[in-house]
C-alpha cells in the first residue's frame, strides 16, 4: 500500500511539473495576458481617436471615431485557410506584451506597456490608451 501511494505521489508531482505556466503553450494565435484583456481607447477631445481590443486569443485594432475594427484573428486564420503559415511571436511580461506577426513577405511588430491598471502605452509612440 504505501509503494502504491508513493507511486501516485510521485505521478502526481510529475503531471504537475510538466506543464508550463507560460502563457505562450498553446495553439492560438494570440495570447494577450490577463492584465491587458479588454479595450483600450484614445480619446482626444471626446473624440475616440484609436484603440485596441485584447481577449484571451485575439488583438483587434480600432480607428477612427467611427471605430473601424481590424480582427488580426480572423485575418490570420483567413491566411491560414489559404494556405499560408502565419506566425506570432510573442513576448509576454506583467508590464509587456510585444508580438511580431510573420507572414513571410511581411511582418507587423507591435507592443504595448502597462503603465498602470487601467493605462498602457504603444512602443512606437507616447500615445496613453485607457481600459474601458
Amino acid at each position: 500500500m504505501k509503494k502504491r501511494t508513493l507511486l501516485f505521489i510521485l505521478l502526481l508531482i510529475i503531471y504537475s511539473c510538466s506543464s508550463s505556466d507560460d502563457n505562450n503553450n498553446n495553439s492560438n494565435l494570440f495570447n494577450p495576458p490577463k492584465w491587458i484583456q479588454g479595450t483600450w481607447l484614445y480619446i482626444d477631445n471626446e473624440v475616440v481617436v484609436g484603440g485596441y481590443e485584447f481577449t484571451s486569443d485575439n488583438f483587434i485594432s480600432i480607428i477612427g471615431e467611427n471605430q473601424l475594427r481590424t480582427n488580426f484573428k480572423e485575418l490570420l486564420e483567413a491566411s491560414q485557410s489559404a494556405g499560408n503559415t502565419p506566425i506570432v511571436d510573442e513576448i509576454i511580461t506583467e508590464t509587456e506584451y510585444s508580438f511580431t506577426i510573420d507572414q513571410g513577405i511581411n511582418s507587423q511588430r507591435f507592443s504595448f506597456y502597462k503603465v498602470s491598471s487601467n493605462k498602457i502605452e504603444t512602443g512606437d509612440s507616447l500615445i496613453i490608451y485607457t481600459k474601458q
